[in-house]
């Protein structure tokens, strides 16, 4: 009878481990508002959003919560905490909304530069 139990204990814990891998796999952005001030917990999102929602959170005067943006089904959901009212965090979705999944995320990618033209000149094998 323990070995099913054991058996049962072990099935939970992998489970649980397995939605929380998932669940961080499709977080994009994870901050906190603190005193009045959005600050990222983690992920990169492109400036002009973070810049937008940090002028919501100052213009609405929240002063505690979260936030959490998702990938779902190629476009961005955005997750507030119950402690948000709801007219500002349909202000912060607007925000969020108005710029693809792909532009959001590529925030931090550095710039691709062209190749160096090549001389003309022929090489000597």
């Amino acid at each position: 009878m323990s070995d099913g139990l054991i058996y049962v204990a072990v099935t939970l814990v992998c489970l649980f481990g397995l939605w929380f891998a998932a669940r961080r796999a499709i977080t994009v952005f994870v901050g906190d508002i603190v005193d009045g001030d959005l600050v990222v917990r983690r992920g990169a999102i492109a400036p002009r959003v973070l810049q937008g929602m940090r002028e919501v959170v100052k213009r609405s005067e929240i002063k505690r919560g979260s936030l959490r943006i998702e990938r779902d089904a190629g476009h961005a959901r955005l997750i507030c905490s119950t402690s948000i009212p709801g007219s500002d965090a349909q202000r912060l979705r607007n925000v969020v909304g108005s710029m693809p999944l792909a532009m959001l995320l590529n925030a931090g990618t550095p710039t691709i530069r062209p190749p160096k033209p090549r001389s003309k000149t022929k090489s000597r094998v």
